[in-house]
């Protein structure tokens, strides 16, 4: 066990063939090739000072420069890690072939620097360790090959160890990152099941009154009309009005029914509409002109990128909400709609002069029994219900702020 454990440090493999990790790696190798360069250049800069010969100077001051070209340029990208290593290779081994001309105090600080730093690339156990074995043979003639090999040995325990403590790390995220996957999707069912028992009890609630009217309104027009064949011609103009009233009570059930069986197949066609890129602005054109309130609404839109998203969805939930707001205000009063892009997201503000909603129906006003007609919530039957619905799937969320007697503003935020 011990054996694999020391294989997999050194040999770390697995790692490797993670392509998010790998991509992880380059980024990192591609960062730290400037930093390997600037060293370079600063050895070659003191060389110049005496404390070296000047050619090994000169010949590390050019490695450092190309080093510090070759980190911008695109194409070589992929490459970072492998030119980081060349690079620290040769200018170590310039380094410790030229110990035994002079500068070995300095030589041997700069040795320890250039097999040392590099692991911030990050570098495999392996490439240290062939960094450091081509130093060892350049630098064989200076006598010093015992402390190189000890400086190479500390650079690969030192790989070894940060790009273990790089993969740990990434795992780490991955679990994190997984679980909290997990709890969203959890919350989601979560939530997904109680918006449908709110829903299940609304709709429950919306039908049993048309139904039971409807069913009391049959039952006494039985009733009357056998009453009726038998009785006094005296009461046959009362039975009459009765009837008629009767009828009347029936026919407002069945256009209760039907508004509420055309509602919920307005919505599932809403639920079947495609995905498309579409500008947000535009909706919202379109949603003044299908509400008809060019006059009284005002728009202060600023240039927003396209969204992928359910235009026909989106324009619903604007119109029921500007709906909403034009009802609300009264004569002299104002609805204005904004837009503003963020970095990561697009809002949405719907905002009138109307009566406002009291702050005691606010917490209210997404329930789907909720019908506060006379303020600022009813759009239609459970409309801003569905909005917030068909707002959430598309990743967003809408909110209302609203004082009463001086005005409520909807917002929409949705991630672009």
């Amino acid at each position: 066990m011990k054996a694999v454990q020391l294989r997999e440090w050194l040999l770390p493999g697995r790692a490797e063939r993670d392509e998010a990790f790998h991509q992880e790696i380059l980024s990192l190798s591609q960062r730290g090739l400037l930093p390997i360069a600037a060293l370079e250049i600063a050895i070659g800069l003191l060389a110049f000072a005496g404390l070296l010969p000047w050619q090994t100077g000169l010949a590390i001051l050019i490695t450092g420069a190309a080093t510090a070209v070759s980190a911008r340029v695109a194409s070589l990208y992929p490459y970072s890690r492998l030119l980081a290593a060349v690079s620290s290779a040769m200018a170590a081994a310039i380094t410790c072939f030229s110990m035994n001309r002079g500068g070995a105090d300095f030589g041997a600080a700069a040795i320890a620097l250039l097999l040392l730093a590099p692991i911030a690339v990050p570098f495999r156990p392996l490439d240290s360790a062939a960094i450091g074995a081509f130093a060892a043979a350049a630098g064989i003639q200076s006598g010093q090959v015992v402390y190189i090999a000890i400086v190479a040995c500390a650079a690969v325990l030192a790989a070894a160890t940060l790009y273990r403590q790089r993969w740990n790390n990434y795992s780490s995220y991955l679990t994190v990152l997984q679980s909290s996957q997990e709890l969203q999707s959890r919350l989601h069912q979560l939530e997904s099941s109680k918006t449908m028992d709110r829903l299940s009890a609304a709709l429950a609630h919306e039908l049993s009154n048309p139904i039971g009217a409807a069913a009391c309104a049959i039952e006494t027009l039985l009733a009357v009309s056998a009453r009726q064949a038998e009785a006094a011609p005296g009461d046959q103009k009362r039975l009459a009005g009765i009837q008629t009233d009767l009828l009347r009570s029936l026919d407002h059930s069945m256009v209760r029914l039907r508004k509420l069986v055309g509602w919920f197949h307005e919505i599932t066609n809403l639920n079947e509409t495609t995905t498309q890129r579409a500008n947000l602005n535009e909706i919202l054109r379109h949603a003044v002109e299908a509400v008809r309130a060019d006059a009284l609404v005002s728009t202060r839109f600023v240039p927003l990128p396209e969204i992928l998203c359910k235009p026909q969805q989106l324009q619903w939930v604007f119109e029921s909400v500007l709906r909403n707001a034009v009802q609300a205000i009264e004569a002299g009063g104002t609805v204005t709609i904004s837009t503003s892009a963020g970095e990561s997201q697009l809002e949405i503000a719907v905002e009138d002069t109307g009566r406002g909603i009291p702050a005691d129906l606010l917490a209210w006003v997404f329930d789907p029994m909720f019908h506060e007609a006379g303020g600022r919530v009813s759009t239609g039957n459970w409309s801003l219900f569905a909005a917030r619905q068909f707002i959430k799937g598309h990743g967003g969320e809408m909110r209302i702020q609203s004082q009463e007697g001086r005005g409520t503003t909807v917002s929409v935020v949705l991630p672009c």
